[in-house]
């Protein structure tokens, strides 16, 4: 049987299939296996595997499909497999991608699934036909919905014959796959076999096992079609210059050749990969809503709820248990585009609708009758620690997601989006909102975000800077009972601060008819905020001195203060010695003294001199 790990039969129209059949088409001991029965004469699949090559994990019996997941003993890589007979019924087809879309949900692994589809994927695939029908889209919508590869088949264009005279072609047989399965399998390509005894061609899926080392060299056809691509591998061939016998030459260069050409290549087009990979994720952006189109729109939503459905319905629930059910719950619920929930609040009617939908799995699944809740569905969207089940409550979910919005609107300053929205409304609270929309008027995207600030104020706290984003002085601040304490012995200590006035402000005004004056004598206000540290203490100091004779003395005043500290602090650890403030402070003008004499700003004098001439 062309030496297969995994081979899967189609059409076996068996309904029962036994160890001994199965042997004897396997042809050794060595195979295990799982089959569909057929329903009549009609359909039935058999898969058989080398029980040396693989192991089975699990299997999922459909109505026209047969699923296993296996692990393979030589790396331990798990993986799972569909065999499939299609039907030929349309609404057949769609039991059936929404039975394999259930089984990809469920397991959720690295995947291939083969066999006869019974539809085409593209117009050459069957002869003579013109047009797309809606099974073909609908086929197509399926593969590009769960991310399949659809490799080319080589040996042959079509997979089906019905071998008349008037010959009718098809390509009906294939194999799909993921990419991150072809990652592991590399080197992955179909091929069709000969035809035996159907009217089906036999299929065989093929993967090397060529992990590291260098790529091989290939010429690409593209190159032809750059305009001076013949004359520059002229060029470069004539510049070549070997010496030794013909075939030496040729092979080297040839190498060279080949050099200059990847490098010219990379140079010309850079890295296809990278540019592929980045088309790709243009092409599967989140589901985007038409521009212009109102978020409320039924035919936005529907798609979403539709999936949704389709999702959960391709499960029985009969068979699931309710932890099965509540990892299917959340993982359709973690596919929802969160692109929709982030930038638009939900409709009530979708909300309530995909909460129908979900209560309606877990309890008796999609469907399938009705039964009783028997637990509140706010309770079990609760988290695990308050007694729920984790599940997320969309409104909530989706509010959170709006806030962060309003947090980027506080954050980002100079964010563009956020520029024109302040510049069109204006700012509040410091800029960290900006001002309602008012009425009917203004952008509705932000105008539904903007509602929301009201409660994601509420989980919000400010710390307290310099001042610039929070106006302290003008806020008003919500003091509870136990912080009344603090409010008071906060008063009590900016009230023992005693400001003076140094001086006053003059203004004189003269008349014409008289030489009085009138003096208008004004207390400046005063607003002393404490120094961050020793060098903001520094610079004030430094600052704030007048110039005059003695102020190399007034300089040098926080140096003497930090040094006469430092000596008390090590004084008190290291020798257990106190002295009383007045004693630091006789400590202090004495050493200030000593340094101004040492550094010759003034002559040897008493205390009471040094005193004097520290004065204006």
């Amino acid at each position: 049987m062309w030496k297969a790990d995994v081979i899967c039969l189609q059409e076996t129209k068996l309904e029962v299939i036994d160890s001994r059949m199965v042997r004897s088409i396997w042809g050794s001991l060595y195979v295990d296996w799982a089959s569909l029965g057929s329903n009549e004469a009609s359909g039935g699949i058999l898969v058989m595997w080398d029980k040396r090559v693989v192991e089975r994990m699990e299997e999922a019996v459909g109505t026209l499909s047969l699923s296993l997941k296996f692990k393979n003993i030589a790396d331990q890589f798990d993986w799972m497999f569909t065999g499939i007979y299609g039907p030929n019924i349309d609404t057949e087809r769609a039991v059936v991608w929404e039975e394999l879309s259930g089984i990809h949900s469920w397991w959720n692994a690295p995947w291939c699934i083969g066999g006869d589809f019974n539809v085409t994927h593209f117009l050459t695939e069957r002869a003579g036909l013109h047009s797309f029908t809606s099974a073909m889209h609908d086929f197509s919508e399926f593969i590009s919905d769960l991310g399949l590869v659809d490799t080319p088949l080589e040996g042959g264009s079509y997979t089906w014959s019905n071998n008349k005279e008037i010959a009718s072609m098809s390509r009906i047989d294939r194999f799909l796959f993921s990419p991150d399965w072809a990652d592991h399998f590399s080197l992955v390509n179909q091929r069709r076999l000969p035809q035996l005894l159907s009217d089906h061609f036999p299929i065989v899926l093929d993967f090397g096992h060529l992990n590291g080392g260098k790529s091989p060299f290939f010429f690409e056809n593209m190159w032809l079609k750059v305009d001076g691509f013949v004359n520059r591998i002229k060029a470069w061939w004539d510049s070549y210059v070997f010496q030794g016998s013909p075939s030496f030459i040729l092979a080297n260069k040839l190498k060279a050749l080949k050099m200059d050409l990847k490098r010219w290549n990379r140079e010309e087009f850079g890295n296809i990969g990278q540019k592929k990979n980045n088309l790709m994720h243009s092409l599967h952006l989140p589901d985007t809503i038409a521009e212009g189109a109102k978020f409320k729109s039924k035919a936005i939503w529907d798609p979403i709820l539709m999936k949704l459905e389709r999702s959960l319905s391709g499960w029985k629930s009969l068979y699931l248990s309710k932890g099965g059910k509540m990892t299917l719950i959340k993982s359709t619920l973690s596919s929802l585009p969160t692109y929709f929930l982030s930038l638009f609040p939900i409709p009530v009617n979708v909300a309530v609708r995909i909460d129908k939908i979900q209560r309606d799995f877990l309890w008796c699944g999609v469907g399938e009758g009705v039964k009783f809740h028997l637990v509140n569905w706010s309770q079990i969207c609760q988290p695990f620690s308050f007694g729920g089940l984790g599940i997320h409550n969309l409104r909530v979910f989706n509010k959170a997601l709006l806030g962060k919005w309003l947090w980027r609107f506080g954050t980002e300053r100079t964010a563009l989006w956020r520029q024109v929205i302040a510049s069109k409304y204006g700012c509040l609270h410091g800029g960290w909102c900006s001002k309602e929309v008012p009425g009917s008027n203004g952008i509705s995207l932000w105008k539904n975000i903007r509602k929301e600030w009201g409660h994601f104020s509420e989980f919000l706290t400010f710390e307290i800077g310099d001042g610039h984003l929070v106006h302290f002085w003008h806020s008003v601040w919500p003091v509870q009972d136990w912080e009344l304490e603090s409010v008071s012995s906060f008063l009590d200590l900016l009230y023992s601060i005693h400001a003076t006035a140094m001086g006053y402000d003059r203004q004189s005004a003269k008349k014409e008819s008289s030489s009085n004056e009138l003096v208008l004598h004004v207390i400046f206000g005063v607003q002393w905020v404490m120094p961050s540290g020793i060098m903001a203490l520094l610079a004030c100091w430094r600052n704030g001195l007048s110039q005059s004779r003695n102020i190399e003395i007034w300089r040098a005043a926080p140096h003497c203060v930090l040094w006469c500290i430092w000596g008390e602090r090590n004084s008190r650890c290291f020798e257990d010695k106190e002295r009383n403030l007045l004693e630091i402070k006789n400590m202090l003008i004495q050493s200030l003294k000593e340094w101004s004499a040492a550094a010759n700003l003034v002559p040897h004098s008493s205390t009471i001199d040094f005193l004097d001439s520290c004065n204006p």
